[in-house]
């Protein structure tokens, strides 16, 4: 069961992903207390890292010279939500790749600028959640 917090701005990219509050956590509770709870999120995090930069190259939550980290925008524009790019995101998170799909359409709808038919959004949405 993948129960934890969902921190992202679109689902199969890097950018917004808290890497240290992944989906695929496997864990009961929304904070890691005991220090066996916290080794578990952290080798979980590294695992995650270690993969996203093995199949894609990219550089996940590494310090950037100058502040910040590399969580930006530019590494996530380098996935993009094709098939290819949700299988790995899918494999590495263990988030179902049909959910990212359609997380994929439901941020970019909100953030498309366009008009929204809210009726049809929300079935959307709901189709989302069963």
């Amino acid at each position: 069961m993948l129960v934890g917090p969902v921190n992202v701005t679109c689902p199969n990219k890097t950018d917004g992903m808290c890497v240290t509050h992944q989906l695929s956590v496997r864990r009961k509770k929304w904070q890691s207390r005991t220090p066996d709870e916290k080794r578990g999120v952290a080798d979980r995090k590294k695992y995650i890292i270690d993969r996203f930069r093995k199949k894609t190259g990219l550089l996940l939550d590494t310090p950037k010279q100058g502040g910040g980290n590399t969580n930006d925008g530019n590494s996530a524009m380098s996935l993009r939500c094709n098939s290819k790019d949700v299988a790995i995101t899918s494999e590495i998170t263990g988030v179902n790749h049909r959910l990212i799909e359609r997380f994929y359409v439901i941020l970019r709808t909100l953030t498309s600028g366009f008009e929204i038919d809210v009726k049809e959004f929300k079935n959307c949405c709901d189709e989302t959640t069963d």
